[in-house]
């Protein structure tokens, strides 16, 4: 059985792109047609086989994911793969991916990372406010909803209250 142990986490999968269950995505390795992916479901790590990568790979097509319902249910999960078929750069490279990229709350501006903090199921961003307060954010699918490499902006949803946690602790 697969455990998670095994495996790395290369990517996210993005918004549906168009009626045919295909996804935008985005990784730090190459996707190549026919390859197996791994997603979380029920905290589970699930293969899917890829069919086919298009518009220069930035979309990618699922084998039995053919509708854009099913497609959204996958929307904004993490991808992942077994760490032995990962190139040796890619996991050192996963620990400063996102540091300096701008973190957003919906529209608002939190702050920027300044430290990623690998855990075994998830990273955690140690983002510093503007008023020199520092936040840590799961980065988590359930809060992630978007993430823009070229401006190095991440922006979520997160629940109301998490990034005030830091305060009402030091009370």
């Amino acid at each position: 059985m697969l455990s998670w142990a095994s495996m790395s986490a290369i990517g996210y999968l993005g918004k549906p792109h168009g009626f045919k269950g295909c996804l935008k995505f985005e990784t730090r390795t190459p996707l190549e047609t026919s390859m197996f992916i791994f997603l979380s479901m029920d905290d589970c790590p699930i293969p899917f086989k890829i069919k086919n990568i298009n518009n220069g790979g930035s979309t990618l097509c699922l084998e039995d994911i053919e509708t854009e319902e099913k497609a959204k249910e996958l929307s904004g999960k993490q991808i992942w793969q077994l760490t032995s078929k990962l190139p040796t750069d890619v996991e050192e490279s996963q620990s400063v991916d996102f540091l300096n990229y701008q973190c957003f709350n919906c529209s608002n501006l939190v702050g920027e990372v300044v430290d990623v903090l690998n855990h075994t199921h998830q990273k955690i961003l140690r983002v510093m406010q503007a008023n020199g307060e520092e936040s840590l954010v799961p980065f988590v699918e359930e809060f992630l909803v978007d993430i823009d490499h070229q401006t190095q902006r991440i922006w979520f949803e997160l629940p109301d209250g998490l990034l005030g946690i830091n305060e009402k602790n030091a009370d």
